[in-house]
């Protein structure tokens, strides 16, 4: 193909030029052999459209930057800290990842934050760095940022070949659509990511000119001046590919109410039995051989049949043996050339010289057509794009106006990453986290289950700061008085997202709620602040925190116009339930507004 284009070479039948975009090559399936053939086309220099399908969630590219992600999430996973370590995002070698670890004493993390290792001090650095991004970034522009400016994608490349150019594409797309469905946050979507289809199928783009690799049962419908029929040369009936379970009817594909036979490996099986395995084996050389028939039917001028050579097949024929076989006498031996290797083919060719058709070039000036005039929307300009509501952060309300979000200094995240110390936003966290999930366990087994889960997160804290947890929540879950915040009516973290008309304009707005209570009469909106020391009176109520209740207010009023909407703040240090009264709020509302 590289020589095609070098030489522009044009096609016998018709005088066109070979285009990229011309060329199909079609394989059996998808494996190692179309990972191949696209490593060795984007090596030539040729363009290719890459594979059709894309295993997304199981590549290696997109694995590592999970991991990333979870790792940010949580630091004291020394497993996933370790195979990002390794990976090319920081790019540690095994020697220096087993100089860290192995003597560390506490969590890797913990280790690579205080190693002298000038390796690890810039890989500790880049993890600080991206760690604070994640902490206000949405997934989209988290991970474009890590691989368009901090240079990922480039590293990725490096490692991993030009192939994963087209994963990295389709995993920042799926990070943009996932904002699109839902609110963004990035533990919302690495769990997506998991738990969503791992393949993507990829239309290919007729109009761009590149070389497309997919399928044979991909291309149905589809045509190219050119097309490569590529064997992957193992037999098309192997024992392997019997299956264990067998339908004793005389048609397969009509075995509905047959007695069905598990067949045990090694086991001596019945004539009955072996002649449905046979029956079932001549339905795939059938199959085989369609493909066959659908790949030799989708070239225009120029077939080319070929695969790789294997073991013997026995006496099932391979798609280039069936071709040569039925050429017979009308093919042609011809020797072939290449700066890697020499083999001999076999042509069939049509003599074009007879009724050769002129090239198009010939045909442009011949002839009048008649040629309509273009519309007038053509010439003019398209409207523009709607105005996109600027983002307002419920927590950021403070002078109500859009505020940028702001994330703690370095100093801040130093401390935080030392395992002996238990900071205010590691209280906040363990404090939700027991709250959303508490509630659901019975009230006899939840001292045991947040001891245990204290134990996990918090191994390296002192005893002390643990039971200090563990006196501060179990408390607030027995005490009466909030009893109706934790009772079967009521759903912990709670997204929440929509938008607000303001005098300058749509703002959207999207958060979590901490606790919401959905009663017939009314509707209980309560949110956790662990703040030290915890406010007694509304005078001392910090303004972000009343500007959020406010907008979170706003958009409940909307989903539920015929109920009140009750706001309160839940104290963890006191324990105090402090309800917000609706005027306050309401003036509150009125100044975002008018901002």
């Amino acid at each position: 193909m590289a020589g095609w284009k070098r030489a522009n070479a044009t096609i016998a039948a018709t005088g066109k030029p070979i285009r990229e975009g011309g060329i199909l090559v079609l394989t059996r399936k998808r494996g190692p052999q179309t990972d191949a053939i696209n490593r060795a086309l984007k090596a030539a220099g040729l363009s290719v459209a890459g594979a059709d399908r894309l295993a997304l969630a199981s590549h290696i590219a997109v694995l590592d930057l999970l991991a990333l992600a979870e790792i940010l999430l949580q630091p004291r996973d020394d497993l996933a800290l370790a195979a990002l370590l390794k990976s090319p995002l920081v790019g540690l070698s095994e020697e220096q990842l087993f100089e860290l670890a192995h003597p560390r004493g506490g969590s890797l993390w913990y280790a690579l934050d205080r190693s002298t290792d000038p390796s690890a001090i810039e890989a500790s650095a880049r993890l600080k760095t991206w760690r604070s991004r994640a902490e206000f970034m949405s997934p989209y522009a988290f991970f474009a940022r890590i691989l368009g400016p901090d240079g990922g994608r480039k590293r990725l490349l490096a490692r991993l070949g030009p192939e994963a150019d087209d994963v990295l594409d389709e995993f920042l797309a799926q990070a943009l659509a996932h904002e699109q469905a839902s609110v963004p946050s990035l533990q919302g979507f690495v769990g997506w990511m998991r738990e969503a289809a791992t393949e993507i199928k990829r239309d290919a783009d007729l109009a761009r000119d590149e070389i497309r690799v997919m399928t044979v049962h991909g291309a149905k419908g589809l045509e190219a001046d050119i097309v490569f029929l590529v064997d992957t040369g193992s037999k098309p009936v192997h024992a392997s590919h019997d299956p264990k379970i067998v339908a004793l009817a005389e048609d397969p594909d009509d075995a509905d109410g047959a007695p069905l036979v598990w067949v045990a490996p090694g086991a001596r099986k019945p004539q009955i039995v072996e002649d449905a395995i046979g029956t079932l084996r001549e339905k795939a050389r059938e199959e085989y051989r369609r493909l066959l028939y659908v790949g030799l039917t989708r070239a225009r001028d120029h077939l080319i049949v070929c695969g790789t050579v294997k073991a013997n097949t026995g006496a099932d024929l391979l798609w280039h043996e069936l071709v040569g076989k039925a050429l017979g006498v009308d093919g042609k031996p011809v020797p072939v050339d290449l700066p890697s290797e020499s083999f001999d083919t076999i042509e069939w060719r049509k003599d074009w010289s007879r009724e050769a058709v002129p090239a198009l070039a010939e045909m442009a000036g011949s002839g009048e057509r008649a040629v309509e005039a273009l519309p007038d929307w053509l010439a003019q300009d398209p409207p523009p794009p709607p105005a996109q509501p600027k983002r307002l952060t419920p927590s950021a309300a403070v002078g109500f106006a859009e505020a940028e979000p702001a994330f703690p200094p370095v100093t801040a995240l130093d401390a935080r990453l030392d395992p002996t110390a238990l900071t205010a936003l590691d209280r906040g966290r363990i404090i939700h986290r027991l709250l959303q999930a508490l509630p659901d366990q019975p009230a006899s087994l939840r001292a045991a289950v947040a001891t245990r889960y204290l134990e996990v997160v918090g191994r390296e804290w002192p005893e002390t700061a643990r039971r200090g947890l563990l006196d501060l929540i179990l408390p607030i879950l027995d005490d009466d008085s909030f009893a109706a915040l934790f009772g079967p009516e009521s759903r912990a973290e709670v997204p929440i997202a929509g938008t607000i008309e303001t005098r300058s304009g749509t703002a959207s707005v999207s958060g979590r709620i901490d606790r919401l209570v959905v009663l017939p009469d009314r509707v209980i909106l309560v949110d956790y602040k662990t703040n030290r020391p915890a406010p007694r009176a509304l005078s001392e109520v910090p303004e972000a925190h009343l500007a959020q209740l406010a907008l979170y207010r706003a958009l409940l009023s909307t989903l539920y116009p015929d109920r009140p909407i009750e706001t309160a703040l839940l104290w963890t240090e006191i324990p105090l339930l402090m309800a917000i009264p609706a005027e306050l709020l309401d003036s509150r509302m009125a100044a975002i507004t008018a901002a």
